[in-house]
């Protein structure tokens, strides 16, 4: 297996890891500020063990060993988690996962500023298209709670496209250890948006759950880009979307919007698109 399939096959593994999060934060039906600390609570001791039992003697090496690019992933991703969240008390999950599956336009584009990667004519065809779905679904709801559950969404796409650029830039580091600083830095940021501690055993099974499949997700999300480009990462997160939304209305119920259904079908289809003509190219270089 050549390392880009390796990228590839590992980043495939981490995107299935994650579909679950949003039926699982439905199932919790808690408010934001519970739901963001026992979400960050079980990931970060996910994270925190996967660290201990795989560096064992190097666990304070590979911290100290994150420099500012660790610093900078801890903010980035904690960013983005707050972000989404939000989406998710705010907005559809439908209408947060298209709007987030959007992350490869801003990689690429984050990608060209910091990295000097080169931007393909396709590319650009492909973001115009992007965004111009991205204004469709948003123009359904230009006032109240769903228009700030967009806008989260929006951001925290930047965000996390933006962690998937410094992960890159600094490929010869480990940045599991940053992701666990990111759910601890978000644990402290939820505390007081909490007034009750208090959890039902149902709920704290679904916790459980989440830090599971979020711990094997992020730590695959970001082994994946020392294989390959950040873009292309990124451009599997339409799996994500197709899955997690498809998940929610089989067991919620939660059935996304027209727009929704018609924005998502573009930025799927044309991210898909440019994600294989991408792979194509890669085979013949």
């Amino acid at each position: 297996m050549t390392p880009h399939a390796k990228g590839l096959l590992i980043a495939t593994l981490g995107v299935l890891s994650i579909s679950p999060d949003t039926l699982l934060i439905r199932m919790a039906d808690m408010d934001y500020g519970p739901t963001l600390f026992w979400r960050s609570l079980f990931t970060s001791i996910g994270l925190i063990l996967l660290i201990v039992c795989t560096k064992r003697s190097h666990t304070l090496s590979s911290v100290t060993n994150l420099g500012r690019s660790g610093m900078l992933v801890i903010v980035l991703f904690s960013l983005s988690n707050l972000a989404f969240l939000l989406a998710i008390h705010l907005t559809t999950v439908a209408n947060t996962l298209v709007i987030i599956s959007t992350a490869p336009v801003f990689a690429a584009l984050m990608g060209r500023i910091f990295l000097g990667e080169p931007i393909s004519k396709r590319t650009w065809i492909a973001t115009s298209i992007v965004m111009a779905a991205i204004f469709y679904i948003f123009s359904q709801d230009i006032q109240g709670p769903t228009s700030w559950g967009n806008l989260g969404a929006l951001a925290s796409a930047i965000a996390l496209s933006a962690t998937f650029v410094v992960t890159r830039r600094q490929k010869n580091i480990d940045m599991t250890p940053a992701m666990a600083g990111s759910a601890l830095l978000s644990l402290l940021i939820a505390i007081p948006f909490v007034t009750s501690f208090s959890i039902s055993g149902e709920a704290l099974l679904v916790f459980v759950a989440l830090g599971i499949f979020l711990t094997a997700a992020f730590t695959l999300l970001f082994i994946a880009p020392r294989y390959v480009p950040a873009t292309e990462v990124s451009l599997l997160m339409p799996l994500e979307t197709i899955l997690g939304t498809y998940l929610v209305w089989l067991v919620i119920g939660e059935e996304p919007s027209s727009r929704s259904i018609i924005g998502g079908i573009i930025i799927i289809s044309v991210l898909t698109l440019n994600s294989l003509y991408g792979i194509r190219e890669n085979r013949g270089s």
